[in-house]
């Protein structure tokens, strides 16, 4: 008698990736991240074609690459390709590793069971360290429960990392209960419960805290400028100068409507000004200098920084202007994002390309740039190519308290974020520039990204983006204010939110040893993979 179709286990690496794309957004139905790898550890214990163990896999965390990038516009077709084929690359080596220690190690005392969950944090530990590949973090198991605030609290100890510990606990748990045996063994039941008992803990833990902590004595009252303006109008530099005077315009009548709710600060996106903002004579320069003077307020904007007009180096940057219509300081993005403003290895091509000139054997490749004595491949590509900072600087607000502005994708990385906190800062406040995904699922990947270092670090943080989504986040991880318009439109559209946040009052335990954890999943992982391999090969059964 034939199996039914859908229980075929070549189909369960994709069952797996279809539960794990459906718990994070748009969908956001996190408890199935509980048991979405059950399927996938199945077909591992039970397949034996190695290709399958490669290719299966393989193809199916494309799933989630392609959901989560869907809808990415300014990127070509080859761009977006690349992108999710090398995520979904780094299933190779994790699908063998955890093949061979499932089947392997089976007959390890029940302690060690655990050692797959292990090998998975290494897995997210490396992908999110990995130049280039870094950005990929937002798709970490431990995202998906961004919005199960009593788990969530979890963080403030072991961080984004030990949520994803935890979720693995959980499928290890199911997986032990319904995985088949091999004739003659018995089913342990008992150590499942115990993970499954440790988790619960856990959430009422986060549950006792969430509704017991004591409300801080310092708040700061902010306004968020959500200003919508499209790439082409600040990127490409002849509509740039063409509507430039509209975009200041825009700027300040957005600035002046929020003044009226008389915040302490109000914060205007990543990049939101046209060009420089250390122009001298510059004339769009000293209107907002002159609008945070008429107001009373400081202003943090969001420009390009360049030392001169002669200089290669050009930075992205938050400039914090006084309520005197003065700059006081000047932060330098440090982590900038691959593609869009650096090019990974372009050194490196460009040697290459020039010293053997493919570019001038090529030319029906290469087009007009195969004229060119030196080729570059940032020209080539059109990419703009920016000077990374080097000091994560934190801003002073009078008497009030202290703040730092991470740009863009820096609240992907839980150390930079911490690092902010060591400096001495009391909020976060987040310019971002995410135009580029206009209502694609990658935005509401990124609200989760500054929901977890907000918990991770007991901070608020609060969002200022250019085209949404733009919110306010609580230290407990609750989102406590999204910005929407008239229509109940947050995304790709413009206005303002303005409201009160509290000062941090206390580091986490994540945010002064934290690191420590994962340092542990990484060596732990490897000593695991190790001790399975010195596991005599006679001791291990064969599936049925």
């Amino acid at each position: 008698m034939k199996k039914n179709l859908l229980f075929r286990r070549e189909l369960f690496p994709f069952y797996s990736f279809i539960l794990f794309t459906l718990a994070f957004p748009k969908f956001n139905l996190w408890p199935l991240a509980w048991f979405c790898l059950v399927p996938i550890l199945i077909f591992l214990q039970q397949e034996t074609k190695w290709w399958k163990l490669i290719l299966l896999p393989l193809l199916a965390s494309l799933i989630p690459s392609f959901s989560f990038s869907f809808g990415l516009h300014h990127f070509s077709l080859g761009d977006f390709l690349c992108l999710i084929l090398i995520q979904a690359l780094f299933s190779i080596p994790l699908s063998v590793i955890l093949r061979f220690v499932i089947v392997k190690g089976r007959n390890l005392p029940r302690v060690f069971l655990i050692g797959p969950a292990f090998i998975w944090i290494a897995y997210e530990i490396c992908r999110s360290t990995i130049p280039a590949l870094n950005v990929t973090a937002v798709g970490l198991l431990g995202y998906s429960q961004g919005h199960n605030l009593p788990i969530l609290q979890f963080a403030s100890i072991f961080g984004v990392y030990g949520i994803s510990f935890l979720v693995l606990l959980g499928n290890g748990a199911f997986y032990l209960l319904v995985r088949p045996l091999p004739e003659g063994e018995k089913r342990d039941r008992l150590f499942p419960c115990i993970m499954i008992g440790l988790i619960a803990l856990v959430a009422l833990n986060g549950t006792i805290r969430l509704y017991t902590k004591a409300s801080p004595n310092k708040h700061i009252k902010v306004g968020l400028i959500q200003p919508n303006i499209t790439l082409p109008e600040s990127w490409d530099a002849e509509k740039l100068e063409a509507r430039a005077n509209d975009i200041v315009a825009k700027l300040i009548r957005l600035t002046k409507e929020a003044a009226k709710e008389n915040p302490d600060l109000i914060v205007i996106p990543e990049r939101s000004f046209p060009g420089a903002f250390n122009e001298e004579g510059n004339h769009r320069v000293q209107q907002i200098k002159d609008c945070a003077k008429e107001i009373g307020i400081p202003l943090i904007i969001g420009a390009i920084y360049q030392p001169d007009a002669h200089h290669a180096n050009r930075y992205n940057s938050a400039y914090f202007v006084s309520a005197k219509g003065t700059i006081i300081d000047r932060y330098d993005k440090i982590a900038l994002f691959p593609v869009g403003e650096y090019l990974p290895g372009a050194e490196i091509i460009d040697g290459w390309i020039n010293k053997y000139q493919v570019h001038k054997q090529f030319p029906m490749v290469f087009g007009i740039h195969s004229r060119v004595p030196k080729f570059r491949i940032a020209w080539f590509m059109n990419a703009e190519i920016l000077t990374p900072g080097t000091k994560q600087n934190v801003f002073t607000l009078d008497t009030i308290g202290r703040f730092a502005t991470p740009i863009c994708i820096e609240d992907v990385f839980s150390t930079m974020c911490r690092k902010f906190m060591d400096n001495g800062a009391e909020l976060l406040v987040l310019i971002s520039n995410d135009a580029w995904v206009k209502k694609a699922p990658l935005l509401e990947h990124h609200v989760l990204c500054t929901v977890m270092r907000a918990v991770e670090n007991n901070v608020s943080f609060v969002r200022a983006t250019n085209t949404g989504i733009t919110a306010m986040i609580l230290p407990n991880g609750r989102i406590d204010r999204v910005f929407k318009n008239e229509e109940g439109e947050g995304k790709m559209v413009e206005g303002y939110l303005v409201g009160e946040v509290p000062l941090s009052d206390g580091k986490t335990f994540f945010n002064q040893y934290g690191h420590f954890f994962q340092e542990f999943c990484v060596v732990f992982a490897i000593l695991f993979i190790i001790f399975t391999i010195a596991i005599p090969t006679k001791a291990v059964n064969k599936d049925s």
